[in-house]
């Protein structure tokens, strides 16, 4: 099934229509309100490198570059408060990254 966003992505799930690969972020709400469970799956949490792009040659907005330092400045020291470690420099987990989900999912009903 191919759905054109996250929120109609956890409609389905949440409708029974199957399962997904979401970020928790995404998920406050319905974790909150215990509406979608969260399965312990080995290798989850996923790890991914981000950047920062833009259009070569194009003279960035106030904006935009005030975002783009923001998160050159304070991006790294944002991410670090999370529960788990940051990938490595090739962007894989290191395998000492504790999994933030252990023993937090919920039992289905359904």
């Amino acid at each position: 099934m191919d759905l054109g966003s996250s929120e109609a992505i956890k409609q389905a799930v949440m409708a029974g229509l199957g399962v997904s690969v979401l970020s928790r972020h995404n998920l406050r709400l319905e974790l909150a309100g215990n509406h979608i469970a969260i399965l312990d799956v080995k290798g989850f949490p996923l790890f991914f490198r981000w950047y920062a792009v833009h259009l070569k040659g194009k003279k960035l907005s106030l904006a935009s570059r005030t975002f783009l330092n923001f998160l050159l400045q304070q991006g790294k020291d944002m991410l670090q408060q999370f529960p788990y470690k940051l990938a490595d420099d090739a962007g894989q987990p290191p395998d000492t990254a504790p999994n933030p989900d252990k023993n937090m999912s919920n039992e289905s009903s359904g």
